[in-house]
C-alpha cells in the first residue's frame, strides 16, 4: 500500500486492495456465500431477489482473508500499530444481482444502518469468478 492509496482510502473511505489474500482462500469464501443464498451460481434464473445479505461467516477461508499479510500491513498503515484487533469474520455482505428491481437497502430504507452509502459491495460476478481483491471500507 502506498501514498497514493492512502489519500484515496483518506477520500472515498475505501481502498481497492489487488491480491489481499490468494485466490484459492477467495475461491472458498466465494463457494461459501453461494451455499448462504441458497443459489446457483451457474443459473441466473435462481437469483430472485437485487440483493441477499448474508451475516458474519466465520468459516477458516474468512478468518484467512481478513488475516492476510497484506491487509495487516495496510491495516497498519491505516490506523496504526497496535491500534486494531485481528478479526475472524467478515461481518455482513450485501450480495447484488442483476434484476429489474433496484434494492431498497440502503441505510435509512430498510437496509443495515452499518453499510456507508459509498462502500462497495459483492456482485454476483466477483462472487463467480472467485475474486481475490477485497475493497476494504470501514464506514468513513
Amino acid at each position: 500500500m502506498d501514498d497514493v492509496m492512502v489519500e484515496r482510502f483518506l477520500e472515498d473511505g475505501f481502498v481497492k486492495i489487488e491480491g489481499a489474500f490468494p485466490p484459492r482462500v477467495a475461491e472458498h469464501c466465494a463457494r461459501l456465500l453461494w451455499r448462504e443464498t441458497g443459489y446457483d451460481p451457474e443459473d441466473p434464473g435462481t437469483w430472485k431477489d437485487p440483493v441477499h445479505w448474508v451475516y458474519d461467516m466465520a468459516q477458516g477461508p474468512f478468518a484467512a482473508a481478513a488475516n492476510s499479510p497484506a491487509l495487516h500491513e495496510a491495516f497498519d498503515l491505516l490506523v496504526g500499530e497496535d491500534r486494531w484487533q485481528s478479526r475472524y469474520s467478515l461481518g455482513t455482505f450485501p450480495l447484488r444481482f442483476p434484476h429489474e428491481e433496484e434494492p431498497d437497502d440502503g441505510p435509512g430504507h430498510g437496509g443495515s444502518p452499518a453499510t456507508p452509502p459509498r462502500a462497495p459491495s459483492t456482485t454476483a460476478s466477483s462472487l463467480r469468478n472467485g475474486s481475490d481483491t477485497l475493497s476494504a471500507s470501514f464506514g468513513v
